[in-house]
């Protein structure tokens, strides 16, 4: 019933979000240098920036996930998830962001990274949410995702 209707809808957002994420990266890819000449006329600040351009073409398909994960938690106001994801996300980016040097680079590439721990974390946990709405629907729940009372299900 409910269920199949935000599975559905979920995966709704994820087709449109792999149309946008196409799009943003196909303008980075193709636009990336001339977009950084009109934020600056000097001409040794777009060389610099063009050499990170890459990382700017991964950043939409890498952050994805984890930005329609977030609104599918706050959706359902499952905070305390939300701060784990991004506790371990954190963790990551630590470590990895010591592991990999404190260049640009690394930075770049321990970002990213936090980014797809934190998806992975939310996509670990998103099961336990909808047998959690399955179980407020069977008792009468009102809320597919969401407790009656606004609290975390």
């Amino acid at each position: 019933g409910r269920l199949d209707l935000v599975r559905a809808v979920l995966a709704s957002v994820a087709r449109w979000s792999a149309v946008v994420v196409l799009g943003y990266t196909a303008v980075y890819v193709f636009f990336g240098q001339r977009i950084l000449e009109c934020f600056t006329s000097h001409e040794a600040v777009v060389i610099y920036a063009v050499e990170y351009l890459p990382w700017l073409w991964a950043a939409p398909v890498l952050s994805v996930a984890a930005y329609m994960l977030d609104g599918v938690f706050v959706g359902a106001n499952c905070y305390r998830e939300m701060r784990d994801a991004n506790f371990w996300a954190m963790v990551g980016f630590l470590i990895l962001g010591h592991c990999w040097g404190h260049s640009n680079s690394g930075l770049w590439a321990a970002y990213l990274a936090h980014l797809v721990i934190r998806a992975a974390v939310l996509l670990w946990k998103y099961p336990a949410i909808e047998q959690q709405a399955v179980e407020n629907a069977a008792g009468g729940t009102k809320a597919a995702l969401l407790a009656a009372d606004g609290t975390n299900p």
